[in-house]
């Protein structure tokens, strides 16, 4: 289980599945999708603060309006920089 904090300090706990190689949110994702009264295509970012927290820091209404550049990250990353 990790948080998901908003930027107006709203708190969501939400479970990570493994799939693979990769993690996903999972239990408690649609919940937050629908209070935030996010619109479908969005693209969320995150910043990782340690401690299974995560703070959403800015999401496009649009996920065609995004950088290429944004819209990965390896998980093996994680341990190599503290700020992702």
């Amino acid at each position: 289980m990790v948080q998901i904090i908003t930027l107006d300090e709203r708190i969501f706990n939400v479970k990570i599945r493994k799939a693979g190689s990769s993690y996903f949110f999972h239990d408690g994702w649609f919940n937050m999708i629908q209070l935030l009264l996010l619109p479908n295509n969005s693209l969320l970012m995150f910043q990782y603060e340690g401690s299974l927290t995560f703070r959403l820091i800015y999401f496009y209404k649009d996920f065609a309006l995004a950088q290429g550049d944004f819209l990965h990250c390896q998980t093996s990353q994680f341990s190599e920089h503290k700020d992702h």
